[in-house]
C-alpha cells in the first residue's frame, strides 16, 4: 500500500491507499499452513513489531510487516515525529506516543497512523527457531521423493537438494546462496527442477532479495538489492560451484496419485520452513573456526588429489556456505563441529560420485592457474602477516601493491583455488 504525504492527507481529512501489485503467491498468504511461525507470532501475538517497509522515501512513514515476505494484514502505518526512522528492511519494535484514525477515500475502513515516540532492534531468530510442525529429516525426506536409488545415494541427493533450497546468509560483504553443480541426464534434472516447486515462484525474479536461478545456462545476472543468490546449474563449465548434486544413479520414482496429492498438500508447510529458515543467519566462521579451516585444507587436497574434475569447485567460501545452510536446516543460529564434519562428509561422497561418473578433459590444476596478481598477493600477504592470521580487508588493500580492484580480483582467485579464506571485514591466507 502507497500512502500520500501525511500532511497533504491531513488537511482533506482522510488519507488515499493503493495496494502495490505483489504476488498472491507470497506476499498475500493468510491459509495457516502457509504462514511461517514467525509470521503467525508478529501477526497475532505482537503489537508494534515488524520488518520495516517504507512509504515515504525519507521514512517517516512505515509499515511494520510480519516478515519480508508478507504484507501486514493490519490497517495501520506508522510515522516518525520525534525520533529518527529505524533502517528499512530491518526488524525493529517501536514505541508509541499517539494513535489517530483516518478514514480510507473512498472506503468505509479506517487507517491507524501511529506516531512512535522510539524504537529498538529486534532479533526474529528466537522466533524462527521454535518450529515445532516439522523437523529438519522431514525436509529431507521431502526431498527423497521423487528420486529412486540406492538408499544411500537418495539421502545424499535429498540432503544437497534441501541446503540448496534453503540457501546461505551472506558470510562476508557480498551476497549469500549456495551454488549446485546439478550432474545426470536430463530427465533426472527436470525431477531436481520438478522438487524446487517449494520455493516460491516470488524467488525466481531476479530483482528478489532472495533469487534462485535454476538452469543449464550460464547467464545468472545478480541485480543490487540481492542478499542470497542461489544457482542451481546443470553440468555447468566456467561458473564456481559449492557442491557437485549427482542424480545420475537414479531413476524417477513412479508415485500414486493419491500420494501425489499428498504431497502437494504438504508442500506449503515445506515452504514456510523455507521461509523461517531464511530468516536465521548463522555465521561458523563465529563459532567454528577452526574446524572451518581444517575443512578447507580437506577438501582442497581432496579436490585437487584426484586431478581432475567435470566441474570448477569453491575451495574457500564453500564449507562455510554449506555449514550455514546445514544450520538453517536445523533451526539454529549457531553452527557447531558437527555440522562441518556433516557437510564435509556430504561433499566428500558427492565429489567422489562425480569425478567416478563423468570423465573431464581438463586437469584440476588448469582450472586455478591462478592470476600473476593472485600469485603476486599471496607472496605479499604471506610476507606481512603470515600463515591463517586474520587480516583487516581495509588495512590488507593498502599494505600491498595491487590496485584496490586488482586486489579484490586477485583475493577471489586465492579463495576459489582455497588459499585464502574470507569474513565479514577480513580475510587469512591459508
Amino acid at each position: 500500500m502507497t500512502l500520500l504525504p501525511f500532511n497533504k492527507t491531513l488537511k482533506q481529512g482522510y488519507f488515499y491507499l493503493k495496494r502495490k501489485e505483489l504476488s498472491m503467491s507470497l506476499y498475500d498468504r493468510w491459509q495457516g499452513s502457509e504462514l511461517s511461525v514467525l509470521e503467525k507470532e508478529l501477526v497475532f501475538n505482537r503489537e508494534n513489531t515488524g520488518f520495516v517497509q517504507y512509504d515515504t522515501k525519507d521514512g517517516k512513514y512505515f509499515y511494520l510487516h510480519p516478515s519480508p515476505f508478507l504484507n501486514s494484514p493490519k490497517k495501520e502505518i506508522f510515522c516518525t515525529e520525534s525520533c529518527d526512522p529505524p533502517a528499512e528492511h530491518t526488524f525493529v519494535e517501536v514505541d508509541i506516543e499517539s494513535e489517530r484514525e483516518f478514514p480510507l477515500k473512498g472506503s468505509q475502513d479506517h487507517i491507524t497512523v501511529k506516531t512512535i515516540c522510539g524504537w529498538k532492534p529486534f532479533d526474529p531468530s528466537p522466533l524462527a527457531e521454535r518450529r515445532k510442525i516439522l523437523d529438519y529429516e522431514e525436509i529431507v525426506y521431502y526431498f527423497t521423493l521423487p528420486f529412486r536409488g540406492e538408499e544411500d545415494t537418495i539421502e545424499q541427493i535429498a540432503k544437497c537438494s534441501a541446503l540448496y533450497s534453503l540457501s546461505s546468509p551472506p558470510i562476508v560483504d557480498e551476497v549469500g546462496g549456495i551454488n549446485a553443480a546439478v550432474l545426470g541426464k536430463k530427465t533426472q534434472w527436470n525431477t531436481f527442477k520438478g522438487s524446487m516447486k517449494v520455493i516460491p515462484q516470488d524467488f525466481f525474479r531476479s530483482n528478489s532479495r532472495y533469487y534462485y536461478y535454476i538452469s543449464d545456462q550460464e547467464k545468472c545476472t545478480v541485480k543490487s538489492g540481492c542478499e542470497e543468490v542461489n544457482r542451481a546449474i546443470y553440468r555447468p563449465d566456467e561458473y564456481v560451484m559449492d557442491i557437485p548434486l549427482v542424480v545420475e544413479e537414479t531413476t524417477l520414482n513412479q508415485l500414486s496419485k493419491d500420494y501425489r496429492e499428498l504431497i502437494n498438500e504438504e508442500r506449503p508447510i515445506i515452504t514456510s520452513y523455507i521461509l523461517d529458515a531464511l530468516i536465521i543467519k548463522p555465521d561458523p566462521m563465529n563459532t567454528v573456526e577452526k574446524t572451518i579451516i581444517d575443512a578447507v585444507h580437506t577438501i582442497r587436497e581432496e579436490y585437487k588429489r584426484t586431478g581432475y574434475s567435470p566441474y570448477k569447485q569453491n575451495l574457500g567460501d564453500a564449507i562455510p556456505k554449506l555449514t550455514s545452510s546445514f544450520a538453517r536446516l536445523q533451526r539454529a543460529s549457531k553452527a557447531t563441529q558437527s555440522d562441518v564434519k556433516d557437510v564435509v562428509e556430504l561433499w566428500l561422497d558427492m565429489h567422489w560420485k562425480a569425478n567416478k561418473i563423468y570423465s573431464s578433459p581438463l586437469k584440476v590444476s588448469k582450472r586455478y592457474d591462478l592470476l600473476d596478481t593472485a600469485r603476486k598477493l599471496y607472496v605479499e600477504l604471506h610476507d606481512i602477516y603470515g600463515l591463517e592470521f586474520w587480516i583487516p580487508l581495509h588495512e590488507a588493500v593498502t599494505r600491498t601493491t595491487l590496485h584496490p580492484e586488482e586486489f579484490m580480483v586477485s583475493l577471489e582467485s586465492l579463495v576459489f583455488a582455497g588459499y585464502a579464506l574470507r569474513k565479514a571485514g577480513a580475510i587469512k591466507i591459508l
